[in-house]
């Protein structure tokens, strides 16, 4: 799977105290802004603009995670991890939800 999404470090920004902006790179291109005061779902509610904001500045790191733990070919000890069907499954949705 080719990786599409913006390649370099995505951090969380507080541009305001209602906008949460998240960006790529040194020059801080910008990936999303996440407000609590200009979107209704979001009006008074900053702990749940903040968590959205948290997950989307993850992304990259939980896809990467993703492609690592079905890549995983044994661990310390020498043994291969099995996942169980439903497990794998889940991951390789994931996986096809964010890249397709």
């Amino acid at each position: 799977m080719e990786t599409k999404h913006t390649k370099a470090q995505w951090t969380l920004e507080n541009t305001t105290g209602h906008t949460l902006r998240v960006t790529a790179g040194a020059k801080g291109f910008v990936i999303a802004e996440v407000t609590s005061d200009c979107i209704t779902h979001f009006i008074g509610n900053t702990d749940e603009a903040l968590a959205n904001a948290k997950l989307i500045a993850a992304a990259p790191d939980l896809l990467n995670a993703c492609k690592t733990v079905l890549k995983c070919k044994t661990n310390q000890y020498g043994e291969t991890p099995e996942l169980s069907i439903d497990l794998r499954t889940i991951i390789e949705n994931a996986i096809e939800k964010a890249t397709e």
